[in-house]
């Protein structure tokens, strides 16, 4: 193994192979000519000779090296400046390019000026829709049954990641108020659904305004249309990623027009920016009503390349290098090349890939090539007794992960969880299908403060409950590792509830996917596509000062520039260093939030092999912990970099001490001693490992919360500055903290805060649903009366009505509780069961039309055939009905066995629509018991509540008013009934003491 190269040897060769620069985004900006050894796929192509490639060896190019000559501006003498001001370039960038900002198509509307709102529907110049509005309803429904429209709504709303029978949490905190009645809130959940199922149908094209309104049946509901199409574009739910927005507006160059910078080019700030131009382009029209062109987007990077943490070399690769039974060799027109990826290989769905942005703006909007693996095989291995049985393995993976399971529940808050199953019912259910048994009377674990510590102490528990033997302990002991290697950080540091996907990191069936050309190749092309971002490198920010509502940007080049608003899209602790200097500086409680961050160092070791000596197919191995040295685990890589390759996690933390040849030998010795019979082919061809502690401005791997971190520190740390300076991070996302989807996550919402500040939040209308036209003729049923009829009932009927007022109100009001109650109960059993089992479709007993079916082109062509031979026309064709006599009368030429193949497969299907039936009658009998019990439970506590005061008010004036109008039933009862029989003395001794001097 030859040693590290110096850092001046390596910077000789980056300023070789970067006279122009190899990054696809800055050759759209710049103008630069791609290279012939470039691949689109990385962010750097380095042709390094060295086996062993260091990350913190890469060295930063100066200003003169990033910006070709071209793009350079002259000065008032017309000389060439040789390091040109940040300002300078992004005017250059801004109006040579002009990089045009797409909006909305008004549809022929007359927008008016909306000062002090930005709801859509006053911005298309309206308070309501009338019959003569362009915009009409149902238009956007497409033609299929009700029932499937509604569950594509429902599937549509849980991709959107938003619960499809209640409001989210921003959506209750904006609408909770004024959504008071049962409803409007299912009326507005159920356009909500509908727009999320314009979104998914088809996310190359983005949603527009009357597209959103055309999912409502009723033109009452426009309104409520309205606010659902504003929260989901505002929050990213729909409209988000590379999509292309039509404008026809005509922009005055006269008009004035703002700047927004972005400060860090990874992820955050890539999608941030990308969101920007999306939400400028749909709300233009707002822009322009204030006399103002869309704001400008600047993307000030201070490195030489995009991505941050998403770093993808390219390692070249000899053709005697490259082994003919890899998937290099077999491939047409491929090079020797090698993509790696110095972080991540990979991204989980979460929790499903439907419902994953970046993985729909990858595959559907980019079309990139992905590589989806779903099952995680663990294969490992005991150096002394040889591989261990997968079936064992894996068994004790599914203990794991049922651990995880209940650690992360118990810590849910999800309300009324535990009418259908609690998570110590699912847990013994899971161990149930493993093979093991234990009581819920007894139940033995109990959550604890951390997660290394609930680990450790339900493996003693069990181990007496389950009989594990030592083996089953190792094995236990290896995946803690394995997920303390997958977190980044160790267990002591996860609490309940700090990570709300911790079950998915090892779930069986959890979809990821990776790309072929690196993870790079996504990030490149976010910023590329469908019009490149404007992103600067090499411009390094250490000032941001804000003045009267501007902030001045100083860098390091001593240039500055103002802007209108900021966004911060770096790593939150260079936040508390003096690698950026904020003037007022941050508050205390914003410093102290960073403080409680925990951010960790990890080495990701690389080896490229010229042959696989390894099980193919799996995806993690290694071997079982020992008494000392220390344990690797490996990941299989070869399905990403489509060549042999493994890739090792090693933690900084205490080998720091430790050369990069000596970590490389004890995983290769390692190797050696798990594959002893193939230790010849244990040399590595290429080795590449990230020191990502070196680096200027990413010296840490990854984020995580630490036990300190506190659940309001999030709202902390992603609250702006003045409502000018906002922060985006993979710190400040709550639900996929420290990953590249909270980073993704972290830029929608700032950029959702931007555009806030810069027309406003949106404004609730007065009206939310618009009401029908009371003034219009009560019809009239019965026999007709003429006006001197009319007019003497007149005052009988007042008082008919002024009678029954309070009985009516009281009805009235008591019907309109129950209603309200039986709303909630239908919302709750939809929110916790789903929807109801659909019944499986009866197939057609009849196997002629299943013979019709497949057989019909066939008997077409014969037809044709017959046609051609009677009419002597070459180019006659048969009719239908000739071609259903030629079908029937092949068939009744079938014998018994000819017509054998349709009738069993007329057979089968019965066979497995029988199964499916019973399937449904089972589930459709558990879906009906447990809607009773929710029933049964949601009843008794609306019992158990008092009345409302006034419902029982009006009940107390209904009683009076009925006993004061029908005095006559006072004193009656079933005893004096007229319609029953009495005792004639009874009738004389009451006669006798009302006349007592009549009768003796």
């Amino acid at each position: 193994m030859m040693d590290l190269s110096s850092k001046d040897a390596l910077s000789d060769v980056l300023k070789d192979t970067h006279a122009q620069s190899s990054d696809p985004s800055l050759w759209a900006i710049f103008g630069h000519q791609s290279s012939d050894n470039v691949h689109e796929g990385g962010n750097e192509s380095v042709s390094v000779e060295q086996e062993i490639f260091d990350l913190s060896q890469l060295s930063e190019r100066p200003v003169s090296e990033t910006v070709s000559k071209a793009s350079i501006p002259t000065n008032i003498n017309g000389l060439s400046q040789v390091k040109p001001s940040a300002l300078e370039k992004s005017q250059e960038v801004l109006s040579l390019q002009k990089l045009p900002i797409k909006g909305r198509r008004p549809a022929g509307r007359r927008g008016r000026p909306a000062l002090n709102t930005s709801n859509s529907l006053e911005r298309n110049g309206t308070r309501y829709v009338s019959a003569e509005a362009p915009i009409s309803v149902k238009s956007s429904i497409p033609a299929i049954p009700r029932v499937t429209f509604e569950r594509l709504c429902y599937e549509s709303a849980i991709a959107s990641n938003l619960p499809p029978n209640a409001l989210s949490p921003l959506e209750a905190e904006m609408l909770s108020e004024i959504l008071e009645n049962p409803t409007w809130l299912s009326l507005y959940l159920s356009i909500r659904n509908g727009i999320c199922y314009l979104w998914h149908r088809n996310p190359t094209l983005y949603v527009s305004f009357n597209e959103a309104l055309g999912i409502v049946r009723e033109k009452k509901a426009f309104p409520l249309a309205s606010l659902a199409f504003e929260f989901l574009s505002r929050n990213g739910h729909i409209n988000y990623g590379c999509i292309y927005i039509i404008s026809s507006l005509k922009l005055d160059e006269s008009l004035s027009q703002k700047t927004v910078a972005i400060i860090g080019a990874g992820m955050a700030g890539i999608s941030c920016a990308r969101q920007l131009t999306n939400l400028f382009a749909q709300y233009e029209q707002d822009f322009l009503s204030r006399g103002e062109k869309p704001p400008r987007i600047v993307i000030y990077e201070a490195s030489e390349r995009l991505g941050g943490h998403i770093y993808t070399h390219m390692v070249p690769l000899s053709d005697n290098e490259v082994s003919e039974k890899s998937s290099l060799a077999t491939t047409v027109n491929a090079t020797n090349e090698c993509m790696v990826n110095l972080l991540t290989d990979s991204l989980i769905g979460m929790p499903t890939l439907d419902s994953d942005p970046l993985y729909i703006i990858s595959s559907q909007q980019l079309s990139l090539d992905a590589v989806h693996t779903r099952n995680r095989e663990f294969i490992l291995h005991d150096i002394e007794n040889g591989r261990i049985d997968t079936e064992h393995v894996q068994r004790i993976f599914r203990l794991f992960d049922a651990l995880l399971f209940y650690f992360n529940a118990s810590a849910s808050k999800q309300p009324l969880h535990s009418l259908i199953t609690p998570p110590e019912q699912e847990f013994i259910q899971k161990l149930d299908q493993i093979g093991w048994y234990i009581s819920i009377e007894a139940f033995p674990l109990q959550i604890k403060d951390t997660l290394s510590e609930f680990l450790g102490n339900s493996a003693n528990t069990l181990t007496s409950l389950l009989h594990l033997t030592v083996l089953d302990l190792k094995i236990f002991e290896w995946f803690k590792e394995y997920l303390s290697q997958s977190l980044s950080v160790s267990l002591e540091n996860v609490y309940p509830g700090s990570i709300p996907n911790l079950n998915l990191l090892l779930g069986e069936n959890v979809a990821s996917y990776s790309f072929k050309h690196g993870m790079a190749d996504m990030l490149n092309s976010l910023a590329s596509t469908p019009s490149p971002l404007p992103i600067l490198f090499d411009q390094c920010v250490h000032t941001v000062k804000l003045e009267d509502n501007t902030v001045n940007l100083s860098f390091v080049n001593e240039t500055t520039v103002s802007v209108d608003k900021v966004v911060i899209c770096i790593p939150m602790d260079k936040l508390n260093t003096h690698l950026i200097t904020f003037e007022p500086p941050l508050e205390e409680k914003k410093l102290k939030a960073i403080d409680r961050c925990h951010f960790t160092n990890v080495k990701k070791v690389i080896l490229i092999f010229k042959t696989q000596f390894w099980e193919p197919n799996i995806s993690i191995f290694g071997s079982l912990p020992q008494d000392s040295g220390r344990n690797f685990i490996f990941n299989d890589c070869t399905r990403f970099y489509e060549h042999p390759t493994l890739s090792v996690f090693v933690k900084v933390e205490g080998i720091d001490f430790m050369k990069d040849d000596d970590i490389v030998n004890g995983i290769v010795s390692q190797l050696k001693k798990v594959y002893k019979p193939k230790s010849e082919a244990i040399n590595p061809i290429r080795t590449i490992i990230s020191n990502w502690e070196n680096n200027s401005y990413t010296n840490h791997s990854s984020y995580q919360i630490s036990n300190l971190f506190l659940e309001e520190d999030y709202a902390i740390l992603s609250e702006p500055i003045d409502n000018t300076v906002f922060f985006a991070s993979e710190a400040i996302s709550q639900k996929n903290s420290g990953s590249i989807r909270g980073a993704f996550d972290s830029g929608i919402l700032a950029a959702r805060d931007v555009l806030a500040s810069l027309i406003g939040n949106v404004v609730l209308p007065n009206t939310l649903v618009i009401e029908e036209n009371l003034e219009q003729p009560r019809k009239t049923y019965g026999t007709k009366r003429n006006a001197q009829q009319a007019l003497g009932k007149e005052g009988e009927r007042e008082n008919k009505e002024k009678r029954i007022s309070y009985h009516t109100e009281y009805l009235r009001l008591r019907q309109k509780r129950l209603d309200k109650e039986q709303q909630e109960c239908d919302l709750l059993i939809a929110e916790l069961l789903g929807p109801s089992p659909v019944p499986p479709s009866r197939p057609s007993a009849n196997p002629y039309l299943l013979y019709q079916k497949t057989q019909w082109h066939v008997c077409k062509t014969l037809a044709d055939q017959d046609k051609q031979r009677v009419t002597g026309d070459p180019e006659a064709r048969a009719t239908k009905n000739e071609i259903r006599a030629k079908l029937g009368k092949t068939w009744r030429a079938l014998d018994s066995l000819g017509k054998q193949p349709w009738v069993d497969e007329i057979n089968a299907r019965r066979a497995n629509y029988s199964t499916r039936l019973e399937e449904y009658q089972r589930q459709i009998n558990s879906y009906n018991v447990r809607v009773a019990q929710i029933k049964s439970e949601h009843q008794r506590r609306c019992e158990s509540q008092p009345i409302p005061e006034d419902e029982a008010k009006l009940k107390l004036l209904a009683e009076q008013e009925d006993e004061h109008l029908h005095p006559e039933k006072e004193g009656m009862s079933v005893e004096n009934s007229d319609d029953d029989y009495h005792d004639d003395l009874d009738y004389e001794d009451s006669i006798s003491e009302v006349f007592p001097d009549n009768f003796s």
